[in-house]
């Protein structure tokens, strides 16, 4: 009955302050939701199954039809503290490409929102599913932030995404600059067709911008 019933058993992937990413086999996970799960971590020599509740921040659909949930768990301060602790020493698996569904693209946009320090942002580089950008402080792991990329398309000049914090580091070669990844959520799906349109077209942009150096390069030897 309980193997039946019981929660979920999911794969451990990542584990920063109290921010849980796992792997699971089910969609049952919704922004949102509070879900018990069993986190299978490899700890020592043999793996553990480790009873949670977390709250789920986000989810997508990996290649393999699994599905990538990222969330914070749930618990009093000290059992939660110990728990981190315990997670934090086990090794991550290297996902590779199943983790990034879609080509990282190498550009400098403006964002601007609310929930930023400073108020505003720039991408180091952005993929369909989320973006890596330099901000003026530390965003804590599972904050939920609604940005306004400055897109600079004639027909759609704006577009304001949903996303998650997954990480945050300040860093070492400059003062006061700070780094963070967010990864986007499910989105309305006339944005999502919108986003998705604007990813492909600054994908071809990339694209013929590496092209045209290639050609130059050619060019000058």
């Amino acid at each position: 009955m309980f193997g039946l019933f019981g929660p979920e058993k999911v794969e451990f992937i990542d584990i920063y302050e109290s921010t849980l990413t796992f792997r699971s086999k089910k969609k049952k996970h919704a922004p949102g939701h509070v879900s018990k799960v069993r986190l299978q971590v490899f700890l020592g020599e043999t793996v553990q199954s480790l009873p949670l509740e977390v709250v789920v921040d986000s989810i997508r659909q990996l290649p393999d039809k699994s599905f990538l949930v990222i969330s914070k768990i749930l618990g009093n301060s000290e059992e939660t503290q110990q728990m981190i602790t315990i997670i934090d020493s086990a090794p991550r698996p290297d996902m590779g490409r199943l983790a990034r569904r879609s080509e990282r693209i190498p550009i400098g946009l403006r964002c601007l929102s609310q929930q930023l320090p400073g108020f505003r942002a720039v991408t180091v580089d952005l993929s369909l599913h989320g973006a890596q950008i330099q901000c003026e402080g530390t965003i804590e792991p599972g904050t939920v932030l609604d940005i306004t990329f400055e897109l600079e398309m004639s027909d759609l000049p704006k577009l304001t995404l949903r996303a998650v914090a997954v990480w945050s580091v300040a860093e070492e070669e400059r003062r006061k600059a700070y780094k963070a990844g967010v990864e986007f959520t499910q989105q309305h799906p006339q944005t999502q067709v919108l986003w998705e349109k604007a990813y492909a077209y600054l994908l071809k942009m990339q694209s013929a911008s590496v092209m045209h150096r290639s050609m130059s390069s050619d060019f000058s030897d």
